[in-house]
């Protein structure tokens, strides 16, 4: 054993044992650390969201168009939005589309200078007061709408940057579209021409007389697709609410607090002096001029105090309710109070709903739907059947998951009175559909025959109507804005002596006549020209625009990478840009400190 031993012991100190020791633990890390050309290229297809041009695009790339292209959107609507799976959908597209495109700017040599970046933020009006570029109110945007979107100063200056690239690109693509003198002539046309139209108007009430519909009708309507009435999901909850009233009396606001929300939401209190100044000009056939105050805070003190102390009222009561969720909580022994005791401990009282679906309006809650949301989210484990706490206009609100109910096609019976309603509303568009369709067959036999459009209506009951001087800007003055636009749509395209196709409406169907149809002042069309040369070639840049972008995706032979379910989190843009925005009420912008909602894109489009 110790002549063993010893001779481990002279192996250990064997200077060439330790050097090849070592070169083979040297050559192990190269060999295996080693990223090869194909290797890295490798890498970088397993790494890709697409291809362009024959070239892996990679997810931090498309990230960025997919954030910039919904950057213009955020821009244009004045607020952060979220984002639905039609716009993702959207979004994606217009992510590629972009990527494409400034690789074809880049091709082209086009780009925008620093210089161009600066004139056009200044240039701006969603940061002009009084006309001129706001340091102030361009920090707001900064600090409110870009940073509830997670977007820097720095980051916003380059997406400023690619929207000038584009809009050269587009100024290109606008310059080729040329409008022919036949459709400047149409266009002015359809503008100037006068018409006199004889309409009318088939109403349900003009058939519901015709409808009569026995017990088995609507069971064979039923019986046709009872799938079709299917009760939806469904839960049974019951819930304690934190009435928001209750924490206004302990709610205070400092003078410093008023102050602030002032300056922050400083164009919020704005005074419209228009009204004077169109009085004044009218007296003097002078030209009125906007101009707008703010209100001084004097004014708005109180107003402002009041919010501050809805708003400190609202966030106690939500204080409350999380309390209350963390008293529901297991201990570390899995211990815990029932939903009813630990609202008997704080003498809260336990409220009840009868089911509901995820999408049912409920009585008595101040929520919205957002409650129904929150109740659809539990399920009937100890530590997920209760929800946080759900804000409400009025009250905050914590649920307790009791029973959920799957949905089922149910037995004819259960919902009679749903079938009856949907089967009359069937036989009711039908009945009048065909009235309609009958006294258009009649108006065209009619008419061809000599008889008048008034005859042939009064002989079906129904009342005609004339309207004379009738043109694409006045419109019909009887009818809402929605109806006139929808009848005139379809006499603009028709001809002296025609009649319209069956018009359907919100709750009628239209049926006109052109009686007669006059041109407009031939006058009038060289002042109009230049105008109807514009509004055309926007149109068509528009169409040509997009046809660019598909012209360049077909060249780059676009590509984009699909991923297995187990991956899709890893992908999901969506939630990514989801996960920066803050909770806001609904209706109501997610930022504060941003320009008003009709602010317009970062750079003005031509298109």
């Amino acid at each position: 054993m110790a002549m063993l031993i010893g001779k481990f012991h002279r192996l250990i100190q064997s200077r060439l044992l330790w050097l090849g020791f070592l070169l083979v633990v040297v050559f192990t890390f190269v060999i295996w650390g080693m990223i090869t050309p194909r290797g890295a290229r490798r890498a970088r297809e397993q790494q890709a969201a697409g291809r362009l041009n024959g070239k892996p695009v990679s997810h931090q790339e498309f990230r960025q168009a997919y954030f910039n292209s919904y950057l213009s959107v955020v821009m244009i609507m004045g607020q952060a939005l979220n984002i639905t799976p039609k716009l993702d959908k959207e979004l994606r597209r217009a992510a590629w589309r972009r990527l494409a495109a400034l690789a074809e700017a880049r091709k082209l040599g086009i780009s925008a200078s620093d210089a161009e970046v600066v004139a056009t933020i200044q240039h701006h009006p969603g940061f002009a007061v009084d006309g001129r570029f706001s340091p102030a109110r361009y920090n707001a945007f900064i600090a409110g709408l870009l940073r509830s979107v997670g977007v820097s100063e720095t980051q916003f200056e380059q997406h400023v940057r690619e929207e000038i690239i584009l809009q050269k690109m587009r100024h290109m693509i606008r310059r080729a579209a040329l409008i022919s003198p036949f459709e400047q002539k149409r266009a002015f046309a359809t503008l100037t021409d006068v018409f006199t139209v004889d309409y009318t108007l088939v109403r349900p009430s003009d058939v519901a007389g015709e409808v009569h519909l026995s017990r088995e009708d609507v069971r064979a309507y039923f019986d046709r697709d009872p799938a079709a009435f299917t009760i939806p999901e469904k839960v049974r909850v019951a819930y304690v609410e934190f009435p928001i009233s209750n924490y206004l009396a302990d709610a205070s606001v400092s003078e410093d607090d008023i102050q602030a929300y002032y300056d922050q939401h400083i164009d919020d209190f704005t005074t419209d002096t228009n009204a004077a100044a169109t009085n004044a000009a009218s007296s003097t056939n002078a030209v009125a001029e906007t101009d707008s105050l703010y209100r001084p805070l004097d004014e708005v003190h109180d107003e402002i105090a009041a919010t501050l102390r809805h708003n400190a009222a609202v966030a106690a009561a939500q204080d409350a309710a999380t309390d209350f969720v963390v008293a529901l909580a297991p201990d570390r022994e899995g211990n815990a109070p029932t939903f009813e005791e630990a609202a008997a401990d704080r003498g809260l009282k336990v409220l009840t709903l009868p089911p509901f679906a995820e999408k049912e309006p409920l009585a008595g809650i101040s929520a919205g739907l957002d409650f129904n949301h929150a109740a659809f989210e539990l399920s009937l484990g100890p530590d997920d059947y209760f929800s946080d706490a759900v804000v409400g206009t009025s009250a905050v609100y914590v649920i307790a998951l009791k029973e959920r109910f799957e949905p089922r096609v149910p037995q004819f019976d259960e919902v009679a009175a749903r079938v009856r309603a949907a089967a009359e509303a069937d036989a009711l568009e039908k009945a009048l559909t065909e009235k309609a369709r009958k006294l258009h067959d009649d108006l065209e036999k009619g008419l061809a025959a000599g008889k008048t459009f008034a005859k042939i209506v009064r002989r079906h009951g129904l009342i005609p109507v004339n309207v004379t001087n009738l043109t694409a800007a006045v419109g019909f003055k009887d009818l809402d804005e929605d109806t006139s636009d929808t009848i005139l749509r379809a006499i603009l395209v028709r001809n002296q002596g025609e009649l319209t196709d069956l018009v359907p409406l919100e709750d009628a169907i239209a049926i006109a006549y052109i009686a007669e149809r006059k041109p407009g002042d031939p006058a009038r069309f060289e002042s109009l020209r230049q105008n109807i040369i514009n509004a055309l070639r926007r149109d068509r840049a528009r169409l040509l625009w997009q046809g660019f972008e598909d012209y360049l995706l077909r060249q780059a032979h676009f590509e984009e990478k699909t991923y297995p379910e187990e991956t899709a989190a890893e992908t999901n843009l969506e939630e990514d840009i989801a996960a920066e925005l803050p909770a806001a009420e609904e209706g109501e912008a997610a930022s504060t400190g941003a320009p008003p909602a009709d602010l317009p894109r970062t750079v003005p489009q031509d298109e």
